[in-house]
């Protein structure tokens, strides 16, 4: 998670509340931590703590437009980010730090590094009113659910399967 972002993009914009969920191992952020207790004292920033996955699921329907920003590092290239199919669930704007693993056009979601860019793309997302890019954002959220790669995976396998016997 890119704290030192997240700070700069908050701080850029006063006028927007970021709602943080999830629970947060101080210990393991080392110099980190300052970041996330000057988020603390944000006005527009907001943490929960720990939710279910009922809450969260549920808490993401009622937000503008969701964010991963996730740290720019080597790490990146191997990470599937699930919550982008989470997200595209609600048909709401997404804005990332870019990864490999989405292979998702702009403006379907909106790909951004620094603080500007981030300001910038959240702008624009909270700025969207396109049903069409809502209906999309939710038909690769179906094809990218459990269900369906599991069912993708089942027939690779299977398919492995017939040829090795």
């Amino acid at each position: 998670f890119a704290w030192e972002l997240l700070v700069d993009i908050a701080s850029a914009m006063p006028e927007v509340d970021f709602i943080l969920h999830g629970q947060i191992e101080l210990g393991k952020l080392g110099e980190r931590a300052g970041k996330v207790d000057a988020l603390r004292n944000m006005s527009n920033v907001h943490f929960t703590g720990r939710v279910s996955r009922a809450f969260g699921a549920a808490a993401i329907h009622r937000y503008d437009a969701l964010i991963i920003p996730f740290a720019i590092n080597d790490a990146m290239d191997a990470v599937n980010p699930l919550k982008l199919w989470e997200y595209f669930v609600t048909g709401r704007p997404v804005v990332s730090t870019p990864m490999r693993a989405i292979e998702v056009e702009e403006p379907l979601v909106r790909f951004a590094r620094s603080a500007p860019e981030w300001v910038e793309a959240l702008r624009l997302a909270l700025a969207e009113r396109d049903e069409t890019l809502s209906s999309r954002r939710k038909e690769l959220a179906r094809v990218n659910s459990w269900a369906a790669l599991t069912a993708r995976h089942a027939e690779i396998l299977q398919a492995i399967h017939q040829r090795a016997t």
